[in-house]
């Protein structure tokens, strides 16, 4: 029983997840032609920094807003997400990349 709906799970998900992953890494040399999805693609080089970054800065902007008597949980959550993709690109760009180069 346990055997039929691993089975199942895996054809139901795993399958097309596979596919689709499929699909977009083949897509991949068409971004290298287009200067528009070359100028989007280049926000994925700081994923790792937004990952490393957003720890710091999700705890911190609600309580900033909070002691600012800004109560809205909307406006944090946009707040968190404009604040965090900033602070991302800019680390990404001038410490990160830097020290990429340098230790190159």
């Amino acid at each position: 029983m346990c055997y039929q709906s691993e089975l199942n799970r895996f054809i139901r998900y795993g399958i097309p997840a596979g596919v689709l992953v499929y699909l977009f890494l083949s897509l991949e040399p068409l971004f290298k032609k287009s200067p528009t999805l070359i100028k989007i693609s280049s926000y994925g080089d700081t994923s790792y920094t937004t990952y490393l970054l957003h720890t710091f800065i999700v705890p911190a902007v609600p309580i900033l807003l909070i002691y600012l008597g800004l109560t809205s949980k909307s406006f944090a959550l946009i707040s968190c997400l404009v604040i965090t993709f900033i602070a991302s690109y800019f680390a990404y760009h001038f410490f990160e990349k830097r020290l990429i180069s340098f230790i190159k």
